[in-house]
């Protein structure tokens, strides 16, 4: 006998009907889950949300991530930077360009660059100290470098005025090293500089005890004088001789002497302050200079009322000190006092290692010394020597 497994009719349809249901609800499912993504909109996670994770943590020898969206233009290099300024003429640096002399800046460092051989530069760097009223305390030339004496910075506003008052130390002074190495096989020459400076510190008590105090380096003192070398070596003598006009050293040049009214001394060589005693007549307009070697010259100061008013100095005020003193207390048949066409000075120099004293002699006058040992002269050759020394600056 055969069996068979035969379901009945309304059995079977059941079955049907329980598959699609289970079809039918799963299809609804799927369709609530896509469309609840979108009831629910793109909210951010709560754990997205967190402090923890808007501030991370950066280990320090990492950078910061950039967040942003916006783009960022590198820098340029600045050996593209400078090309790109010489040729569209874009360049703000007010020290000239001269050929054969480069200031070199790097890390905050600034250093000269000369083509030239350091033999030939080490001469022109004593020269140079001379040319800014600055003396010199060591000079080692095997070690490679030279070294000067302190210094206070010359006040502009004062100008030679504040050397009459020598007797009393500036707070401050500064000090300088110039080292010289050479480089491209010993053709070219670079130049360090490097300051020091000192301030003076008032101890309690009376307020006459104090001491000097050492002072960080000043690196714009540092890169100025790497300004004024580049100067000095970049202009020719003609263009030194143009600049030398509005010129102003770093330290004065000039001292007065407090106990002889027509003497002063300036550093320098006997060279150099020759040279610019010649310069200081010109500026003053004085006539009939003749020199005689390098140890006296001659020259007439004119009457400013009647040949050159602008003699000296084209101040109305500041000419007016010397048209006085060519005035004699005697007049003449009409009662107007006489006035002296010219008078002939001299200046007398003296050598003194490093400096020279000059001395401002008038040709009708003697030398008067007093018992404490001051030594005066004529008004005009005392007024003379005070505007000379503003001249030599």
């Amino acid at each position: 006998m055969i069996q068979t497994n035969i379901r009945p009719t309304s059995q079977r349809y059941n079955i049907t009907i329980s598959r699609n249901f289970v079809r039918f609800i799963s299809l609804v499912s799927i369709l609530v889950c896509i469309t609840g993504c979108s009831l629910f909109g793109n909210k951010r996670p709560a754990y997205q949300g967190a402090e923890y994770y808007k501030n991370l943590e950066v280990p320090p020898d990492l950078t910061q991530p950039d967040k942003t969206d916006v783009v960022h233009i590198p820098q340029p290099s600045r050996q593209a930077l400078e090309h790109f300024q010489d040729n569209n003429k874009l360049a703000t640096v007010i020290l000239p360009k001269f050929k054969g002399v480069r200031v070199v800046n790097d890390a905050g460092s600034s250093w000269l660059e000369v083509d030239a051989p350091v033999e030939k530069v080490w001469p022109a760097l004593k020269q140079f100290w001379q040319q800014e009223g600055v003396g010199l305390a060591q000079v080692q030339p095997l070690l490679g470098f030279m070294e000067t004496k302190w210094i206070a910075r010359k006040d502009k506003d004062a100008g030679f005025i504040s050397s009459m008052f020598q007797r009393f130390e500036p707070d401050q002074k500064d000090k300088f090293r110039l080292r010289v190495e050479r480089f491209d096989h010993g053709k070219k020459t670079r130049i360090f500089v490097a300051h020091t400076g000192i301030e003076r510190v008032v101890q309690e008590g009376d307020g006459n005890d104090y001491i000097w105090v050492t002072l960080p380096s000043n690196v714009e003192r540092e890169r100025e004088i790497v300004a004024r070398l580049a100067l000095f070596a970049g202009l020719s003598e003609k263009q030194q001789a143009k600049l030398a006009a509005n010129y102003s050293p770093y330290a004065s040049l000039v001292t007065l002497d407090p106990r002889n009214s027509i003497a002063l001394t300036m550093k320098g060589s006997l060279a150099f302050v020759h040279r610019r005693a010649l310069r200081a007549l010109d500026r003053m307009r004085m006539q009939a200079i003749k020199p005689e070697g390098d140890t006296v010259i001659h020259f007439t100061v004119a009457n400013l009322d009647t040949e050159n008013p602008d003699s000296v100095n084209a101040d109305k005020e500041d000419s007016s000190w010397l048209a006085k003193l060519f005035s004699s207390d005697k007049g003449d048949a009409s009662g107007n006092k006489k006035v002296s066409k010219n008078r002939q000075l001299k200046l007398i120099f003296t050598d003194q290692q490093g400096s020279v004293r000059i001395e401002v002699r008038d040709e009708r006058y003697g030398v008067d010394v007093d018992e404490e040992g001051d030594v005066s002269s004529s008004p005009l050759a005392e007024k003379f020597r005070n505007k000379f020394a503003k001249a030599l600056e």
